[in-house]
């Protein structure tokens, strides 16, 4: 058997308590334990103790706004859904209800004990999939920054995640998130390998392809990087395309790359000089020697003059 779903009714009329203890022991499918407080300051240390499961809440307690516990319970880290029961509709009051936080409106007079039982199932419901969802969110924060990969997850171009990381490595100060990605993130596609130092005219990415070796630019700092961008749909009651985009620095080793090149380029002018076959590596090395042994003297003979 299931354990009861705990409420607590904030409601300063005694009348209207008993209205709503008679709707919810008519209830036969859910069984509920209701607890009753009817002022702003008790509401307060029952909030404080987080014991319940539910708020109902009514808009007006006396004197007192009852919309601005919900900012407490907010502050006072209580997580529970709350749901404001008002004595007549008003839009205005209905949509600051929703912007503080509550999870649904009812009104005095038009609710039964259907109207409330659904009402407290769907908030519940919408509560237990939201910690889902956060936990999940948790867990994904907590893999991406334990990489050293710079990961950037991207929808309509803004930033809407960053790991720790890819501040790290562009040396960024401020948050980024909420603001575009191509105006935080400028990247050239290199034209043919990493030896090549020109790019392409055209740097956008084809989803889906293998990693690309680009140039990342990010306020003063450069990045070589090898980067990977990938298209998926996050379902959260409409499907959104998003874009996740990982980074790779491969500065270091680019420069050891280029170094090579150079190396290589050196070496196939000193083999054309001489005229000889430049795989040949034994004699690649005599001619370095002999290279060597001309710089010096000719440097030298400058220094002697």
């Amino acid at each position: 058997m299931e354990n009861p779903i705990k409420v607590l009714l904030i409601e300063d009329d005694e009348e209207d308590y008993e209205i709503v203890d008679e709707m919810l022991s008519r209830i036969k499918r859910t069984k509920f334990t209701l607890n009753w407080v009817q002022d702003y300051k008790s509401a307060q240390k029952e909030i404080d103790k987080n014991e319940h499961d539910i708020y109902l809440l009514d808009y007006r307690l006396g004197i007192d706004d009852g919309l601005d516990l919900l900012t407490y319970a907010e502050k006072a880290k209580c997580h529970a859904p709350f749901i404001v029961i008002t004595g007549q509709r008003n839009h205005n009051t209905d949509l600051k209800a929703m912007e503080m936080g509550a999870y649904d409106y009812l009104i005095k007079g038009q609710i039964n004990s259907e109207a409330i039982e659904r009402s407290i199932r769907y908030a519940l419901e919408r509560k237990k999939l939201e910690t889902k969802i956060k936990n999940e969110q948790n867990l994904l924060s907590l893999l991406i920054n334990s990489i050293s990969v710079g990961v950037c997850l991207v929808h309509e171009n803004k930033i809407i995640l960053a790991n720790d990381y890819i501040y790290k490595m562009f040396g960024i100060k401020n948050n980024i998130i909420g603001i575009d990605f191509d105006k935080t993130f400028f990247i050239k596609v290199y034209n043919t390998s990493v030896y090549d130092n020109n790019f392409k005219e055209e740097s956008k990415f084809v989803v889906g392809t293998k990693p690309t070796v680009v140039r990342v630019e990010s306020g003063k700092c450069k990045k070589d990087c090898l980067v990977t961008m990938k298209e998926f749909l996050y379902k959260n009651g409409v499907n959104k395309k998003q874009l996740i985009f990982c980074f790779v620095d491969i500065t270091k080793q680019k420069e050891i790359e280029d170094s090579l090149k150079k190396t290589h380029k050196q070496l196939q002018d000193i083999a054309e000089k001489y005229g000889i076959d430049n795989k040949n590596p034994d004699i690649l090395m005599d001619l370095i020697d002999l290279e060597a042994s001309k710089i010096m003297e000719e440097q030298h003979v400058a220094s002697s003059s």
